[in-house]
């Protein structure tokens, strides 16, 4: 009787051993498969997003191999109103659109650790800059292809640790981010109705290369209030639901603060926008801002104020905020001239 119910132990054992295996065996075809796919839609989101990443790339690259003294930074004001390539040896450009108050501190402390010959540091005292659309944008992931200041990005994202290496890890591993999900869905829905309903592709205006490649019409070609009905969703875009977050401003003026330790002359700039934006803005409380600059003023070597200074030249513009070809080339030219008259005449 014994010897059975051992019998019957064993086999039971077997029978345990077996499953375990087939379980385990089934997980690890699981894991195989779900890796297998999810290399496959790596290697598909890398092949149709560098492009984008190597025009991204491509200013710190040659950032490297300049030697200017005065660095423009900001978002697209001075990335699409500055033309780059155009600029003479003193200025270089790490301007890039979307850039928030954090990504500007951040470019200028790779700027200074990589040219020390660096003097003046450009930054834009736009309205929209303390807005909330700049300071909900907390993704530094693609920040970390040209920085690695640990310190500096928690103190200024004020995130964890694991925060920090969840978003290092999405710099290598783009797919491991909802970010880049969306990102991804967004591009795959865009190639599919260029694809089956042969939509065009909406080019933005950019100038990395000198070339300005837009399918937009110029600003002076659209009706009044085309004009009007686009500024309105222009400024809606970039000061709702609050014209000023506190926090910003501390980062502005910590942005400041490292400028002095460091040794770097501030200049500011405010940018050409149209009369159809400054009515837009009306609503808004743009007095606000004005004295958040006009109590710091005495931190600027300078401060440039273009913002009126092409009203009555709406053909240089491509929207309500920002240059057409034209506008580009006569600004670019314009502002290296008054820099330079101010700086060393």
């Amino acid at each position: 009787m014994g010897f059975k119910n051992l019998s019957i132990f064993n086999s039971s054992t077997h029978v345990g051993t077996s499953d375990a295996r087939a379980i385990c065996l089934r997980f690890s075809l699981f894991i195989g498969v779900f890796a297998a796919i999810f290399a496959a839609f790596s290697f598909h989101f890398a092949a149709i997003t560098t492009k984008n990443r190597l025009i991204y790339r491509k200013p710190f690259k040659a950032f490297v191999d300049s030697n200017p003294l005065v660095l423009f930074v900001g978002d697209s004001h001075p990335g699409m109103d500055i033309d780059p390539v155009a600029l003479n040896g003193t200025f270089f450009s790490l301007a890039e659109g979307g850039t928030n108050l954090r990504q500007i501190l951040l470019r200028i402390d790779f700027a200074v650790r990589k040219k020390p010959s660096i003097r003046f540091v450009v930054i834009p005292l736009d309205y929209h800059i303390f807005a909330t659309p700049r300071y909900i944008n907390k993704w530094f992931a693609d920040d970390l292809y040209y920085t690695d200041n640990m310190s500096l990005i928690m103190e200024l994202y004020d995130v964890s640790v694991l925060e920090y290496f969840k978003q290092r890890m999405a710099h290598h591993l783009p797919l491991t981010s909802g970010n880049n999900w969306e990102k991804y869905g967004l591009v795959v829905i865009g190639m599919l109705e260029r694809t089956l309903f042969h939509h065009p592709r909406k080019m933005g205006a950019g100038n990395r290369a000198s070339n300005l490649v837009v399918d937009l019409p110029i600003w002076s070609t659209l009706s009044e209030r085309q004009r009007y009905s686009r500024a309105k969703r222009r400024v809606a875009s970039h000061f709702d639901p609050s014209i000023v977050v506190p926090e910003m401003v501390c980062i502005f003026d910590r942005l400041l603060n490292y400028c002095r330790t460091h040794g770097l002359a501030t200049i500011g700039v405010m940018y050409p926008i149209t009369e159809d934006y400054i009515r837009a803005a009306a609503g808004y409380d743009l007095d606000k801002v004005s004295r958040i600059y006009e109590e710091r003023r005495n931190q600027f070597l300078f401060i440039l104020d273009y913002r009126q200074f092409y009203l009555d030249k709406p053909q240089l513009f491509l929207n309500s905020d920002h240059l057409s070809v034209e506008g580009v080339r006569v600004f670019t030219e314009r502002i290296q001239e008054d820099i330079e008259r101010k700086l060393f005449k």
